[in-house]
């Protein structure tokens, strides 16, 4: 490990439990804010050109506005400019900690199988074990799938959407700390409730058009099962935070999960291997933290923007028309960030303009957080640009365009199927 990766690991440690202490204590959360801005700087050199074009093009537009603001002597806002993202960034540095005490020993994942059975084991295995560890998940599954060949289109949808279909519902996942932070109100369980409906019918309508492709390709199917003894820890972490989050309804979910997710590995590795556990997790944090300096980076300018948008609208008077956004409304929003995913933008880059817009409307927050929900979901899918899809073609040799093809026609259903279901979503 370099210098820098060690002063960007203490960085981002640092700035993960500042945010988690604003839990119990009147500490500011911006302040961890400007400590992930020092390790996103550190980081910034190194990025791939595509994303640090995305990174300073966003930055640049967020600041702009924040700084004639400024200049003109008027409420900026800057501290919820550092601060209004860390929830998500938070839950996605601390959730990665879990993969130490959730994956199975090595030599013990299972073996791939063949045929429909393994197609469902595939599918609902590696969605559950993606609501806990995230893109591991998906990793575990695709590496031992292509040790022998490549990856085929089938395999790589499977794996992909098994994994961001989790978005819909899990606690642990960053686009439910994305939807609470812009549907500030919204429920969680009321959240999981109807995203897990969605979750299951759009896991279904995968397997089915494996199966209306030809019999060949599903009684072919090779998948990856995944051991269910592997998610008794994800699940007691899930029913905690429900737990406490329905006896202190005030606290942050993900900075609760944030909170708990690096104390309960702590406990774990500690239970299993003593002291050489305690340094395993150390370890893993030196070397883990500053390989998520992307994520970092993008949501951190993600969020800068958003306030940078939200402060110019209010400058031009566009935050004060308190309009009223009915389910029309937010399917459009839907529509709209997902069709801006298929042309390349990030979906969190859209949704933090339709955060910036739909802050000051009267909109229902179960609706609007749901909206957010399947917006990232169905996003990343349709995103050429995501981490996902670029995994899946970088890392595991997916042609690029037969994906992409493969998976437009499950976009499609997958928006007709939660505009159906934002209309049944009852107010909050």
């Amino acid at each position: 490990m370099t210098r820098l990766q060690g002063a960007m690991a203490a960085l981002m440690a640092l700035g993960l439990a500042l945010a988690v202490a604003h839990l119990v204590s009147p500490l500011p959360l911006y302040w961890a804010g400007m400590v992930f801005w020092l390790a996103a700087l550190l980081k910034l050199p190194s990025l791939p050109p595509l994303l640090k074009s995305q990174v300073l093009l966003l930055t640049l537009a967020g600041a702009t506005p924040l700084a004639v603001l400024l200049a003109l002597g008027k409420d900026a806002q800057w501290q919820r400019a550092l601060a209004v993202n860390l929830p998500l960034i938070c839950i996605i540095l601390a959730a990665g900690l879990l993969k130490l005490i959730c994956l199975p020993a090595p030599g013990k994942e299972g073996a791939p199988a063949k045929g429909p059975k393994a197609l469902w084991q595939t599918l609902f295995g590696v969605h559950a074990f993606s609501a806990a560890i995230n893109m591991s998940a998906l990793y575990i599954a695709a590496d031992r799938l292509s040790a022998q060949r490549p990856l085929d289109i089938n395999q790589a949808s499977v794996l992909a959407r098994a994994f961001t279909l989790s978005m819909y519902w899990s606690p642990l996942m960053a686009g439910m700390a994305l939807a609470l932070s812009w549907a500030p109100g919204a429920s969680l369980s009321e959240l999981m409730r109807w995203g897990l409906v969605l979750a299951l019918l759009s896991l279904l309508i995968t397997a089915l058009q494996i199966r209306l492709q030809g019999k060949g390709d599903y009684q072919g199917f090779v998948g990856f099962p995944v051991s269910l003894s592997s998610l008794a820890i994800p699940a007691f972490l899930t029913v905690l935070v429900l737990g406490i989050s329905h006896l202190a309804p005030t606290l942050s979910v993900p900075l609760l999960v944030a909170g708990l997710a690096p104390l309960l590995t702590l406990g774990v590795m500690f239970w299993r291997k003593g002291t050489q556990g305690v340094k395993a997790l150390a370890r893993h944090g030196r070397e883990q933290l500053p390989a998520q300096g992307g994520e970092l980076c993008l949501f951190l300018a993600a969020g800068l923007f958003a306030v940078g948008l939200s402060n110019a609208f209010g400058a031009l008077g566009l935050g004060q028309q308190q309009l009223v956004l009915n389910h029309w409304h937010t399917l459009g929003i839907l529509a709209g960030i997902v069709l801006l995913a298929y042309l390349g933008l990030h979906p969190i880059a859209s949704i933090a303009i339709a955060g910036s817009w739909t802050q000051a409307m009267v909109v229902d927050p179960n609706l609007l957080a749901f909206t957010y929900l399947a917006s990232w979901s169905i996003g990343v899918i349709a995103n050429p640009f995501s981490g996902t899809m670029l995994a899946m073609v970088a890392r595991y040799g997916v042609p690029y365009h037969n994906l992409r093809r493969h998976n437009l026609p499950f976009v499609l259903v997958s928006l007709v199927l939660a505009g159906v279901l934002m209309a049944l979503i009852p107010p909050g």
